[in-house]
């Protein structure tokens, strides 16, 4: 169970709570449970994913939480690991750049906007940031569905942008300002 030290109550039986090292055998399982949906979408679904590796990184994320350059989260359904939502900070620019993903079996239960949700609330509101982007694969609608949702603005296109796997993919990039934002 993630420590209490960062949790954010979501409703419907949903927390968003920071990912540390007690997550990463939970995290370690979803994520091999999940691999071969990432794969689609996710570069480092392709490479080895070892619970060592993913033990490093959550000690190199949880640094970067603590010098605020990153919002590292888990998704959970009670006390259960369902996902992942987090969010990297640029302060010399006040801008963050959101990611996320979840279970298979939590898709379309609305665990993942709810946690965007309170993360861009946290990035405007307690990190004032003035910008937050979501890039996602041209090709992966549920991620765009998800940042229209949320009232962001599809602003482009970058072609050849992001290596999924053995292949370059073009990314959609969308933005929410500050001063647009209507939670």
């Amino acid at each position: 169970m993630p420590s209490p030290t960062f949790t954010r109550d979501l409703g419907a039986g949903y927390v968003l709570a920071l990912l540390d090292e007690s997550s990463v055998p939970a995290v370690h399982r979803l994520t091999l449970e999940n691999r071969a949906r990432l794969r689609r979408w996710e570069h480092w679904a392709h490479e080895e994913l070892t619970e060592e590796g993913q033990r490093a990184y959550v000690r190199a994320l949880l640094a970067e939480w603590v010098e605020g350059r990153t919002v590292p989260c888990v998704i959970l359904a009670g006390e259960t690991v369902i996902g992942a939502a987090g969010a990297r900070i640029d302060h010399y620019i006040g801008t963050a750049d959101l990611g996320c993903w979840i279970d298979g079996e939590h898709e379309g239960r609305g665990a993942v906007s709810r946690a965007v949700r309170t993360l861009i609330e946290i990035l405007f509101e307690e990190r004032q940031v003035a910008r937050v982007e979501i890039r996602a694969d041209v090709d992966n609608a549920r991620s765009r569905a998800l940042a229209q949702r949320l009232g962001f603005t599809h602003e482009g296109t970058l072609r050849s942008a992001m290596w999924v796997g053995e292949e370059r993919r073009d990314v959609a990039v969308y933005g929410l300002l500050a001063e647009t934002w209507a939670a």
